[in-house]
């Protein structure tokens, strides 16, 4: 019974996290514009080939490789291209709207960003773009903009469309603009984004007691770090079926670093007790 009733309070906590995100920003440029509405661009190598948009619903544009054949359609998205009929060395800036996270705490899980990259091209030699992905808070030059330290920056690794998401907790209490810059390559095909968002946790996780937690990072590959504004008696680590896979006991400290990369990739539950009986639950998601 006492498992039975565990299980019943985590699958209220998976409810509980399924709706404790709220959307901050969201991008998918579905609207047919001429200039997506409040994104501005900055061509610095003056080549007069920035961002722009297209609309892949039928057939992708046609690979300007004859040996390569083109992705699936993703329908409308941005694109800045490194060739063009000619090879083309891109230095483009694609800079969002303001984001307001001025009311957010800089507590590490609050806010997260995703985005989707891609290339038009399938065979892999064609399809190394490199862009470098800022959150910054002043876009006045391409210069004040690439003097910030980037939180993406890398060719792409594949051919298709690939997702990353990021934790730019960091940025709370400021606002913020996004910026997609595609350079660094040269007589490639085309830089696809897309599906872009922003979004904030609207609770740190079930606190029955106040306790301050933090746990980091989430999702986790190895270690993970929970500190408390308190002493912790016990961690435990629960799957989807409500069984206790792991237990740390006697920890009395405010932080521990536990080792997970033996956990199966997936969601697990974690309850945190305290040295004065405080419980503090929330979910993880092992990757």
């Amino acid at each position: 019974m006492k498992k039975r009733l565990l299980l019943l309070s985590l699958i209220g906590l998976v409810k509980l996290n399924a709706t404790a995100q709220t959307v901050v920003f969201n991008e998918d440029f579905a609207t047919q514009q001429s200039q997506q509405a409040g994104w501005t661009v900055i061509d610095a190598d003056n080549d007069t080939k920035g961002w722009g948009f297209y609309n892949f619903t039928t057939n992708p544009l046609a690979s300007n490789h004859p040996s390569a054949s083109v992705i699936n359609p993703q329908g409308r998205l941005a694109i800045s291209q490194s060739y063009d009929g000619a090879a083309i060395t891109p230095d483009n800036y694609f800079i969002s709207p303001a984001i307001n996270l001025a009311n957010v705490p800089t507590t590490s899980g609050t806010v997260t960003l995703k985005f989707k990259v891609g290339s038009d091209q399938s065979l892999s030699i064609f399809a190394e773009e490199y862009v470098s992905v800022y959150v910054v808070t002043n876009i006045s030059s391409a210069s004040t903009i690439s003097a910030n330290t980037t939180i993406h920056s890398a060719v792409l690794a594949s051919t298709g469309i690939n997702e990353f998401t990021y934790d730019i907790s960091s940025k709370g209490g400021q606002t913020v603009y996004l910026v997609f810059r595609h350079h660094n390559c040269t007589d490639q095909g085309s830089l696809l984004l897309d599906d872009i968002s922003v979004t904030k946790a609207s609770g740190a996780g079930i606190n029955e007691t106040g306790l301050d937690v933090k746990v980091a990072p989430n999702p986790v590959t190895d270690n993970l770090t929970i500190s408390l504004n308190e002493e912790i008696k016990t961690i435990s680590f629960y799957d989807l079926k409500g069984t206790l896979v792991k237990e740390v006991l006697n920890v009395n400290s405010k932080n521990s670093i536990i080792d997970l990369s033996n956990f199966d990739k997936g969601l697990y539950f974690y309850s945190i007790e305290t040295t004065n009986g405080k419980i503090a639950k929330n979910s993880i998601v092992k990757e």
